[in-house]
């Protein structure tokens, strides 16, 4: 028994399923072009916000500081230390920590939170380190982070 086989070209095959018509075609391709479209234009605004953002986190950043002054006359050497926040929002958990010559950082102060225009001056109970002031402190953008989120403080690193 011979069996024989009849196929059809394939432009014919081609030609049997149905395409849809001119206007879905149109249709589906001015609705990709708009998702495309939306998501160019939500990243450029997401660009443009996270900018805006760190430029503001930045301006903030520069306006806190903690520094360190000659001690008192008979204060045995201890260190002064200075810090304000000369920002116009409040600053939480502000810490100061003071690094040695070797590379020995310790806390010498925490204070929270901090207003603005807030200045202090205090003399620790440490001798003159001789080496650097760091800060850190949350801005208000984080103050309350919500459960499980690990935001880490902004530092700002005054040499000294």
């Amino acid at each position: 028994m011979t069996t024989t086989l009849t196929t059809k070209p394939v432009s014919a095959a081609i030609l049997a399923v149905d395409w849809g018509t001119v206007p879905e075609w149109f249709a589906t391709i001015a609705t990709v072009g708009t998702l495309a479209i939306t998501i160019y234009l939500l990243q450029r605004q997401l660009s443009v916000w996270n900018r805006e953002t760190e430029r503001a986190r930045r301006e903030q950043a520069s306006k806190v500081s903690a520094w360190a002054m000659p001690p008192y006359d008979g204060d045995h050497g201890r260190s002064r230390i200075g810090f304000q926040n000369g920002s116009s929002e409040p600053v939480y958990d502000f810490r100061i920590w003071m690094t040695d010559g070797e590379g020995r950082q310790r806390q010498i102060r925490t204070h929270a939170p901090m207003g603005p225009g807030y200045k202090e001056e205090f003399t620790t109970r440490r001798p003159d380190f001789g080496g650097f002031i760091e800060c850190e402190f949350v801005e208000k953008a984080i103050r309350h982070p919500r459960r499980g989120d690990r935001t880490r403080p902004q530092r700002q690193n005054d040499g000294l």
